[in-house]
């Protein structure tokens, strides 16, 4: 779904896929922090055992991740949405390799 948000074929009705982009900003990041808040609630349904085993990264990382989409919906501009990128995938990846003891 995000990716049809982000990816449209037709772009005749905006100036540029930049105009495009800020004019889906919106719908973009409340279902991206929706996403977020949907995988607590998956994680919540596999147990409390495995919920509670997640710590307390997981649980900040979540709060932050919907904070901060919530947050660039207010701001148009391409160094920020470009950092919070970066940031986002630089988050999530070491999350990962350290969830699963990769090195």
């Amino acid at each position: 779904m995000l990716c049809a948000i982000l990816y449209r074929d037709d772009l005749a009705d905006y100036k540029d896929y930049e105009d495009y982009f800020y004019s889906r900003n919106n719908c973009f990041f409340v279902i991206r922090a929706i996403c977020f808040g949907g995988e607590t609630i998956n994680t919540a349904l596999k147990g409390r055992h495995y919920f509670l085993y997640q710590g307390k990264e997981y649980y900040l990382r979540i709060i932050v991740h919907i904070v901060l989409c919530l947050e660039v919906i207010k701001v148009q501009n391409n160094v920020f949405h470009a950092v919070l990128v970066a940031l986002f995938i630089v988050c999530e990846l070491s999350f990962i390799f350290r969830l699963f003891d990769m090195e």
